[in-house]
């Protein structure tokens, strides 16, 4: 089973060098360990995320590229097919570098996609930098609550994209996303469920997501 982790970025300047940090900290610890990171510098300018957080991380860079890009959908699409239709993957794990994950996202996300489903997402808290630079939790996504598929059709995106676990048959099936920012994965999401495909979210917080004024989706 071969299982990918994509970081991608542009202008890492927007985000503060303690949340890439806490976001790579939280792939470190991840009680999985079994994947291969694949990192995309899509700025004019090449820079690693090594470079900026000024430490080597723990787990091992399988590829970084360089490839200036018009945005990060152009990024996304361009990953996601190296990864299935080039190298051959099983499943990957989108990430994004503001966030950051609980230790057993990759533990607990596959049990559930190895289950039949076609792409998994998981239930996330919203969190802010506090006064002092401790973050401060606050709303909880009720996923329980809610059926994903008829959500999604209703145009309430319930599916925390940083969070997201694709499957091959998921992207070579439903993929790409249109360059529509910022309702791209949407109207992916919407697309592939009325074509069938069984979408999921795991109910335990594993993503924090963090607001911030950078934002495109608020």
């Amino acid at each position: 089973m071969k299982i990918g982790v994509i970081l991608y970025h542009k202008d890492l300047s927007k985000y503060s060098k303690a949340w890439v940090d806490k976001c790579i900290t939280s792939l470190e610890m991840q009680t999985y360990q079994d994947f291969s990171v694949f990192e995309l510098c899509y700025d004019d300018f090449p820079v690693k995320v090594s470079e900026y957080i000024e430490r080597l991380p723990l787990f091992t860079l399988h590829m970084y590229e360089h490839r200036p890009l018009l945005n990060h959908v152009h990024a996304q699409n361009y990953l996601l097919d190296t990864l299935f239709k080039v190298l051959d993957f099983d499943y990957v794990f989108n990430v994004n570098l503001d966030d950051f994950y609980d230790r057993r996202r990759i533990e607990y996300q596959l049990s559930m996609i190895e289950r039949g489903y076609d792409l998994v997402a998981s239930n996330f808290q919203h969190v802010e930098e506090g006064p002092n630079g401790y973050d401060v939790f606050g709303y909880s996504f009720p996923a329980a609550n809610y059926s994903v598929g008829e959500e999604l059709l209703r145009g309430h995106n319930v599916v925390g994209h940083s969070s997201v676990c694709y499957s091959k048959k998921f992207w070579l099936t439903f993929g790409n996303y249109s360059d529509s920012i910022p309702i791209e994965d949407l109207l992916l999401w919407q697309k592939a469920v009325k074509d069938g495909a069984i979408i999921g979210i795991y109910p335990e917080v594993l993503m924090y997501y963090r607001r911030h004024p950078q934002q495109i989706c608020k």
